[in-house]
């Protein structure tokens, strides 16, 4: 109908009709019929795809679905043009030659804003017509040409490790609540379990997808929701060692003046400003990570402060005393102070060596930075990604030191994409021969036996062996790492703000952003020294999740600490006792809070899979090292720069 003969036939009045399918069938006595329209095109009146600025879906006050649209400047003059010429009727949203709907224009529409609604949007259509209009704003029509399925690189027998050891470090964190504070850290346990399940249904809602990043995210949230367990139980038996009854210390307890709720709101507040800056600057895995850490924070507050109060609440009324252990981790007051020169010696030899070896080695970049030669190879039974993985390990060896290429399935279950950083550098001719040489021998058990030129050879329909290999670019792009380090920077700065004003001190704010910087720096430097005895120690996207964990950890980490040392500013103590009080009244939390979280981590390295080892070290010791510093250098800093050190 399309033919120039067709056309021909056509009235003059019609001349411009130009017949199209629809995107989706239609019913008709009870049978599916395809949808064509005949769509007038006038190129006076076109309106292109690239006069839209936004198109979102919402809900109306009968929860019926509608799609708001908004045009630029030159697409709202147009509009209003073409909607006082075609009241009444229909206009065609076209994209690569389908129509997709064609809703009925009621109204002249002046400010470039406007609805399409009606009973034939479900929510599948909804969301298709969302993303045609938004993909609508770019000039090119894109085409499928091939496509595969790309499995994990994770195997089932990989993922069940990490389920397994997931799920082995949370019991050892409920014994150990359940150790310490007996009844009531059973009730922590059970509103951590809520918490979860809170965090899953919020990220399933949405369509979240679960990556290491977001699995970071969560990590970093429940040492966060157990953190504030602590901090409460803490006070509640504090209170009780000045002898209030237990109603009373359950109260004070969850007041902002007298008890932990301004330590918890405060470093929940600064890991939430951090997590809205990344998700706002960052990509891809930093996006990931910000989205988990956003929902995570405000689920545990909701947990930790409602129902860790209710079940306290319930158990004083059904059994009228709840028991709470007195027994400390710490006992005795001590100098934190007086180490501070130790502790600033330490931490200036290990930042100077950090940033000689990342000035003269660098770091281990991984695929996702450098990029890498890939391969699709064709088996004749099932394989497992994580075993090629290994198997491959130990023949791309360079400089002396093992190379792990990424593995997924791709397609069938027997077919496999290998990505290696073997050589990367090397572009020659006798490289790529020697790869194809060292996976042929490495993988040759897992075939039948065949020759090496039919393995390597690139035949059209072929069985086994390589079916393609190309070299490719990085996963990341240069604008996802300067954007994770903006956000970062930016991050930075809003904390200092946000501490200055919350704490009146700018002396606060600045300890806390040097600390932040000596934990980033340390770590960093620690990967670069030792990747040549550690191969896993690669720089991929896993570790600048880890990186945006230790910043997330570190300052919640370092403001309890402050919030603690503001509550002494009004004793009448010199600023060393104060500083020094401050720091004793938190250690037990410090201690308790750093060694829940390092356990959940230890077991995850220890029992999980090789492939996650590299991101959970760097948790590990980025933990490790902000436990310290919120204690040895954020604290001292605040000391050395208070104008009341003069006056002791």
């Amino acid at each position: 109908m399309n033919s120039i003969e067709a056309v021909e036939s056509l009235p003059y009045q019609l001349k411009n009709i130009k017949f199209l399918w629809g995107y989706q069938t239609a019913q008709y006595n009870k049978e599916n019929f395809l949808k064509l329209f005949a769509v007038k095109i006038n190129p006076e009146n076109l309106l292109k795809g690239d006069d839209i600025l936004n198109a979102d879906k919402y809900l109306g006050q009968f929860n019926e679905l509608f799609i708001q649209i908004k045009m630029n400047r030159e697409g709202t003059r147009n509009w209003k043009i073409f909607t006082e010429k075609k009241i009444g009727k229909n206009i065609a949203i076209v994209l690569d030659d389908l129509v997709y709907t064609a809703p009925v224009i009621k109204s002249v529409i002046t400010n470039g804003m406007f609805q399409i609604s009606g009973p034939f949007l479900s929510i599948q259509e909804s969301d298709d017509l969302v993303n045609i209009l938004n993909a609508g704003k770019f000039p090119t029509s894109v085409k499928i040409i091939q496509s595969e399925i790309v499995g994990a690189s994770l195997g089932k027998e990989s993922i069940q490790k990490g389920i397994i050891s997931f799920f082995l470090a949370i019991f050892f964190v409920f014994i150990w609540m359940i150790f310490y504070y007996l009844i009531p850290g059973l009730y922590s346990n059970i509103a951590l379990i809520f918490n979860l399940i809170f965090m899953f249904g919020i990220l399933i809602s949405i369509n979240a997808v679960l990556t290491l990043p977001g699995i970071a995210g969560i990590i970093l949230t429940l040492a966060m929701s157990m953190d504030a367990y602590v901090l409460i139980y803490e006070k509640i038996k504090e209170d009780l060692n000045y002898g209030l009854s237990i109603h009373k210390a359950i109260y004070n307890s969850y007041t902002f003046k007298k008890g932990a709720l301004s330590s918890i709101i405060d470093s929940q507040i600064t890991t939430l400003l951090c997590g809205i800056i990344l998700f706002y600057f960052g990509i891809g895995p930093v996006k990931g990570f910000s989205t988990t850490l956003i929902i995570g924070i405000l689920t545990s507050v909701f947990s930790s402060t409602c129902l860790g109060r209710f079940f306290l609440e319930w158990h004083l009324k059904k059994y009228k005393n709840i028991f709470f252990q007195s027994k400390k981790i710490i006992n005795g007051q001590w100098d934190f102070l007086s180490k501070r020169k130790l502790a600033y010696s330490i931490s200036f030899f290990c930042i100077i060596v950090s940033v000689i070896s990342l000035s003269y080695k660098g770091l281990n970049l991984g695929i996702d930075f450098v990029g890498g030669r890939t391969y699709i190879i064709r088996f004749d039974k099932k394989v497992l990604p994580e075993k090629i993985a290994m198997v491959l390990s130990k023949v791309f060896v360079e400089n002396g030191k093992p190379s792990f290429p990424k593995v997924f399935t791709f397609g069938n279950e027997n077919q496999i994409k290998i990505v290696t950083k073997y050589k990367i550098w090397d572009e020659s001719n006798q490289v790529d021969q020697e790869i194809l040489e060292k996976m042929f021998f490495a993988l040759k058990s897992y075939f039948i036996p065949m020759e090496f030129n039919s393995f390597k050879s690139l035949e059209k329909e072929k069985h086994l062996g390589i079916l393609s290999y190309e070299k490719i670019d990085p996963f990341i792009a240069k604008d996802i790492t300067i954007n994770a380090f903006i956000s970062i920077i930016i991050s930075l700065l809003v904390i200092f703000i946000y501490i200055f004003i919350r704490f009146k001190k700018w002396q606060f704010g600045l300890g806390a952003v040097i600390s932040l910087l000596h934990d980033l720096i340390i770590v960093i430097g620690i990967y670069s020294i030792f990747y040549e005895k550690i191969p896993f120690l690669e720089i991929d996207q896993s570790f600048i999740a880890a990186l945006l964990t230790i910043i997330g950890y570190s300052i919640n980490d370092t403001v309890v600490v402050y919030d603690k040392i503001r509550k002494f500013y009004k004793s009448g103590l010199s600023m060393r006792k104060i500083i020094n009080n401050g720091i004793y009244n938190t250690l037990n939390r410090t201690i308790n809070t750093s060694f829940i979280t390092i356990l959940v981590i230890a077991t995850i390295f220890l029992f999980g899979e090789i492939t996650i080892r590299s991101f959970m070290l760097s948790l590990l010791l980025g933990i490790s090292i902000g436990t310290y510093s919120s204690i040895f250098i954020a604290s001292s800093i605040v000391y050395d720069f208070s104008n009341q050190k003069n006056q002791e």
